[in-house]
């Protein structure tokens, strides 16, 4: 993913580039025209015009390259319907590969199991036992495993998964008291889990059979509730109910090293960062805002103040292409939608309706699908990520204006 930014209205005419390639042209007329250099010359980039382009202006996409590009013109969520779940779903998670969705079940002794097809609906694939109250759920990047916390019985249940999207029990691993948010690192080799009643986070290493090892445990501010690992593997960062994040770094052997902590709003909950790593995210819960942060080489966090939520937000998610940020809105029953800027400031684009009580929310690595838990309603709503639209090769498209970014892919 390249990213280009703009500072006025309209951009100047010129070449859009990247180390290895020239992606295409942007004229004032905001007309990209692919070129087909034949290495990733249909690649996905994103470009972003703030301000947005007045009422009338249009988008134009030359497509000269050999095969069919799509243009995403919005980031806005559109309903799709709501699929059945257990009770109080809460934790939710879905593939890399986008096959496969889990939501824990807090109180029905499950995780449930669907598959996702081409159009984001999903089908049941029946549930999997697990042996508590349910808290966290993470899936590791290569797809293998699934761990949830258990946080009546002080443990993390560990799962394999099968290339039907199947889940079998390996057993479970002993946690702290009231495991609560569960990380794992990009490259697999760890998982992190936040202990809300003892203020620590559980640190274990993963085996090649998904097997987890506990390195034990590193100490957290209060109440440490949500976890999150950067895609560098050189941070983590934990919300902790006291209203601080916690910052460490983390070492090639997976151990974590405090950093210390940075102010937040009023009960952190949870907390995600970008995938190019510039940028981490916190709902305050009590507040009704997200803090955000601009994030150094050293893993330190700078706050770049508050953007509004509705009440109560719960969980967060940001996009795999960094673009787009959505909250649900514990007590409003809604999900917030916010654009990100390059320089990591959101931006609300109002809200899309949810089910009773949504709690987490997820998206799919390509960018098209985003779900939520209703713990109330006891459902997952399924959403459509943005409107896209094909360019066949040798075409020409035009759009009209939608949003403040669009992506080719």
């Amino acid at each position: 993913m390249q990213h280009f930014t703009y500072s006025q209205a309209q951009p100047a005419a010129g070449v859009v580039s990247s180390s290895a390639h020239s992606l295409g042209t942007v004229t004032s007329d905001y007309t990209l025209s692919s070129v087909d250099t034949g290495v990733n010359a249909c690649g996905t980039l994103t470009l972003t015009f703030p301000p947005a382009p007045s009422s009338g202006q249009v988008i134009t996409v030359n497509n000269t390259c050999s095969g069919v590009v799509t243009a995403l013109l919005d980031t806005l969520l559109t309903s799709l319907g709501t699929v059945a779940a257990g009770s109080s779903p809460q934790g939710l998670v879905i593939s890399a590969d986008g096959a496969s969705v889990y939501a824990a079940n807090a109180t029905s002794g499950f995780i449930q199991m669907y598959s996702r097809a081409g159009n984001g609906l999903l089908t049941s694939l029946g549930t999997v036992a697990v042996s508590g109250f349910t808290k966290g759920l993470a899936i590791s990047a290569d797809g293998a495993n699934v761990y949830v916390a258990l946080n009546s019985t002080n443990t993390v249940q560990m799962y394999s998964r099968a290339g039907t999207g199947l889940l079998t029990s390996l057993g479970t691993v002993a946690a702290g008291t009231s495991p609560r948010g569960v990380a794992i690192s990009a490259d697999g080799a760890s998982v992190y889990v936040a202990n809300y009643t003892d203020g620590t986070v559980q640190m274990y290493s993963r085996a090649g059979n998904g097997l987890l090892t506990s390195l034990g445990t590193v100490a957290a501010a209060a109440g440490p509730l949500g976890v999150t690992v950067s895609a560098d593997g050189n941070s983590a960062y934990v919300a902790c109910v006291n209203g601080v994040v916690q910052m460490y770094s983390r070492a090639g052997n997976g151990l974590l090293t405090s950093l210390g902590t940075v102010a937040a709003g009023a009960s952190p909950f949870a907390v995600v960062i970008s995938s190019d790593g510039a940028s981490v995210y916190v709902t305050n819960s009590t507040d009704g805002t997200v803090q955000m942060y601009s994030r150094a080489g050293s893993g330190l966090l700078t706050s770049l103040g508050t953007a509004a939520t509705g009440s109560s937000p719960q969980e967060l998610a940001i996009s795999a292409d960094g673009n787009s940020v959505y909250v649900a809105n514990g007590t409003a029953n809604t999900v917030q939608m916010y654009s990100r800027a390059g320089t990591g400031l959101l931006t609300s684009l109002g809200t899309v309706a949810a089910g009773t009580s949504p709690f987490a929310v997820a998206i799919s690595a390509d960018g098209a699908s985003v779900y939520g838990t209703n713990i109330s309603a006891g459902g997952l709503h399924e959403y459509g990520r943005g409107t896209r639209t094909t360019v066949p090769a040798a075409t020409s498209s035009t759009f009209s204006w939608v949003s403040p970014s669009w992506v080719i892919t």
